[in-house]
């Protein structure tokens, strides 16, 4: 029999390469570990394609719609998993590939530049030689090395599937593609398919369908019939929320919360959705919202049932005081604590996901992306745009554990403090270059923010999951006792 293992040690999760920052990489490459090595070209690929994407949607921002941009995002977000419970279906997701293709293109420049003809064999230069190849992205003209890399993209592909891959980079759906070139959308699918097949030849595809929690939710089935809707009360990327009245006595009131219709045919998502009432059925703590029920709509929607908070989000929380701050924070380290040490991980900690009663009470719903965190090597991407973390875009940034709602908090207060989230950005593509750029925001003295605040946001928002704030508990103790 195997021995019992304490919360505490179920979170100790060995730290991984991709865990670690650039500069600490680098200089295991320099001491000749090549890993390091796969794990920083990885990096550079991806973002040199966010940094195409940026430059690439300023063009188009007037005619997207931006609820249209998250969802393919989201999308996006479940094909791209490599190591999760969610299998790619077909295909996988051309964001991978076109980093894919960078990746490759980088390597061959490396190869070029840091090796010589002797006797027609390459012989390796040092690695100082060619460390500017990696390390360069903050030292050349960004605009030349996304430039570049669309002239090399160009030059890949026939015109009619660049036009395709160009439009994807801009946040264009496939309606739109297709309303604009004057061709059908099964026609811009068939693109994309020639495009992957000639970027990624030696990608085996796959006819498993895609799968995500292998069981159903263990919570009753609550029919459509048992609640009546009432007031849309948020809507996001993956869910809307409304308010319903229960009939079974017609004063209980609850919170019904829809998969977006866009993912109603995507079963990795339908099963993500609804495994997010199994993972937060196992957390008992007042600070973490209980889940009712779940079902489907006569037309195939499903929803997931749980309690009513009376009372609004952090989303709506304006001029809110540093002691305020301070007494939300400290709620919400304990809430998260529960998570934690029921060995999992929430993923979204966003200010709508954060309920805020009469009291001042808060409570931490929307648990669509959460999973186990202890000793898996499951990774399910996902999060919102400008709040994710490096390591839920792709897993060369690092590991989803954790220090992912360690990251998630810093974000929560820095959008307190001022109101925008950590990575902002006028479209999602720039809020994702900016998520991927190696540089640590620097949090500057300020008289309106007590030192305390400004350490949890320096210490929480690093980039790297390995620099960040270990646990729960340092946060708290730099937010100091309880008030």
């Amino acid at each position: 029999m195997e021995p019992d293992t304490s919360p505490d040690e179920k979170l100790k999760i060995p730290e991984s390469l991709t865990d670690r920052p650039d500069g600490w990489l680098l200089r295991e490459w320099k001491a000749g570990d090549e890993r390091a090595a796969e794990v920083l070209f990885d990096r550079y690929a991806i973002r040199l394609v966010a940094l195409v994407a940026s430059r690439l949607n300023r063009s188009y921002q007037g005619s997207i719609d931006p609820n249209d941009v998250v969802q393919s995002a989201m999308g996006s977000f479940f094909d791209a998993a490599r190591h999760s419970r969610i299998e790619v279906s077909r295909s996988i997701s051309l964001w991978r590939l076109l980093a894919t293709f960078a990746r490759r293109k980088m390597a061959r420049s490396i190869e070029r530049q840091s090796a010589v003809k002797r006797g027609g064999d390459q012989v390796r230069h040092s690695l100082d030689s060619v460390q500017p190849q990696i390390t360069s992205e903050h030292d050349l003209d960004q605009n030349d090395e996304a430039n570049e890399f669309i002239t090399t993209l160009k030059a890949e592909l026939p015109a009619d599937l660049f036009t395709i891959v160009k439009g994807i980079l801009a946040g264009q759906t496939h309606r739109e593609l297709a309303e604009s070139l004057g061709i059908d959308e099964r026609t811009v699918r068939r693109r994309l398919s020639r495009v992957r097949e000639r970027l990624a030849p030696n990608v085996a595809s796959t006819n498993e369908t895609a799968r995500a929690a292998d069981s159903p939710p263990t919570l009753p089935r609550v029919n459509y019939n048992e609640f009546v809707l009432g007031k849309l009360i948020g809507s996001g990327g993956f869910g809307k929320v409304y308010r319903a009245s229960m009939q079974s006595d017609g004063r209980t009131v609850a919170a019904v919360k829809f998969l977006r219709k866009a993912f109603w045919q995507n079963e990795a998502a339908r099963r993500s959705f609804l495994s997010e009432i199994n993972l937060a059925s196992q957390i008992k703590h007042s600070g973490v919202i209980r889940y009712l029920g779940y079902g489907e709509s006569p037309h195939g929607g499903p929803y997931v049932i749980s309690d009513w908070i009376d009372g609004g989000s952090l989303q709506d929380a304006t001029d809110a005081t540093p002691k305020q701050i301070n007494h939300w924070l400290q709620q919400l380290c304990d809430a998260i604590a529960a998570v934690h040490h029921a060995g999992l991980v929430h993923g979204d900690l966003t200010p709508s996901n954060i309920l805020v009663d009469a009291d001042d009470r808060i409570t931490i719903t929307d648990f669509g992306f959460s999973q186990a965190s202890a000793n898996s090597s499951s990774q399910v991407l996902g999060g919102t745009p400008g709040f994710a973390a490096p390591e839920q875009i792709d897993p060369a940034f690092g590991s989803i554990g954790p220090k992912t709602d360690i990251y998630a908090i810093g974000g929560l207060l820095h959008w307190l403090i001022f109101r925008r989230p950590p990575n902002f950005g006028t479209s999602l593509e720039e809020s994702l270059a900016s998520t991927l750029s190696s540089d640590d925001p620097e949090v500057l003295p300020s008289e309106a923010i007590p030192d305390a605040l400004r350490n949890i946001l320096a210490a929480t928002l690093r980039k790297s999951p390995a620099d960040r704030t270990a646990t729960i508990d340092d946060i708290l103790v730099m937010l100091g006792p309880s008030r």
